[in-house]
């Protein structure tokens, strides 16, 4: 009688197998520190480190974006303001700022601000520029950011909802005749795309401003990964969208921003810097082309990741005012 040849009497099962549950093992440690990078409101301090660039020396723009943002953060003590804040679907307490034009100010610019960033650095100078203009602003402070509650980032596509929460209270606060208006960058920008997809966003809100926004997460994620890491991107990208569906309530190829400018009806004012890396300047284009109503561009040349007001500060202040003084015609 024959001998059966097992596993056990096999090298080559052996070594296939061990290889096998090695490269499992690094796939879902990848998948794991990607997503502590990504989701979590405080990372490890490796992944905060490497999420500041610890050890890069800061470029040109961003010496000049963070003294304006410094004096954004004393600007904004000179002005009259009301703190806000509202109760998430998911009953997290989200706190915002409100920042008084004065006079009969009657548009508002809701403001929300992007990955691990405050609205004083993301909007430094921008807030400035619609206040000097008679435009009321309101400043949101994201889900697991600053003051609101939350241990995991909504990357977007839940924080569209908190944006219909908040634009919900800033109608019953202003009005039924207030005149409302989007404005997002980076993640904050995916946030108020997707939002202006949904059918119960209110009817005060006229116009959504997205500045270097993502075509998707899961895209934005893949773009992200490091040339010599891309060929375990995919599987890392499944892991992930499986935990956050897990822990987070929704899977990441839901968080889409081109479905939902699909279903948006209202004015648009795109903007990008022309060399920016981190979410790629062709993107702009992909959701400017995406887009079936009025609309309108900004490019900036050589600016880099939401540093385009840095770079052309009055152009960039001429615009957002040009297009929120349009809306509604």
């Amino acid at each position: 009688m024959k001998e059966k040849k097992t596993w056990k009497k096999n090298p080559a099962l052996i070594i296939l197998g061990g290889a096998g549950i090695l490269f499992t093992s690094f796939i879902g440690s990848i998948a794991a520190i990607l997503y502590i990078m990504a989701f979590r409101r405080k990372p490890l301090s490796f992944a905060r480190k490497v999420l500041n660039g610890a050890d890069k020396e800061p470029t040109e723009q961003e010496k000049k974006h963070n003294a304006l943002s410094e004096e954004t953060v004393e600007w904004l003590k000179t002005q009259r303001t009301s703190e806000l804040t509202i109760r998430s679907m998911d009953g997290l307490k989200l706190y915002g700022t409100m920042i008084w034009a004065g006079g009969d100010a009657k548009k508002t610019v809701m403001c929300f601000h992007g990955f691990h960033a405050v609205p004083t650095g993301d909007f430094a100078g921008i807030m400035q520029a619609y206040v000097r203009n008679g435009i009321n602003v309101f400043l949101a402070e994201n889900r697991a950011h600053g003051r609101s509650e939350g241990d995991l980032l909504g990357f977007s596509w839940k924080d569209r909802r908190d944006i219909i929460e908040w634009a919900e209270l800033l109608v019953n606060i202003l009005g039924e005749n207030c005149e409302l208006y989007l404005h997002g960058v980076s993640m904050g920008a995916g946030a108020v795309m997707m939002a202006s997809g949904e059918m119960d966003l209110p009817d005060q809100v006229k116009g959504i401003i997205e500045d270097c926004g993502f075509t998707s997460l899961v895209g934005e994620f893949l773009h992200v990964f490091p040339v010599t890491a891309r060929f375990i991107r995919k599987p890392v990208i499944f892991i992930d969208t499986i935990v956050n569906r897990i822990l987070n309530g929704y899977w990441l190829e839901q968080a889409n921003s081109l479905k939902q400018i699909d279903k948006n009806h209202r004015p648009y004012l795109c903007i990008h810097g022309g060399n920016d890396t981190f979410v790629p300047t062709e993107y702009v284009y992909r959701i400017y082309n995406r887009i079936g109503v009025e609309k309108d561009i900004l490019v900036v040349p050589g600016a880099e990741h939401a540093k385009s007001f840095t770079v052309d500060p009055e152009g960039y202040e001429k615009k957002i005012v040009e297009f929120v003084n349009k809306y509604p015609a």
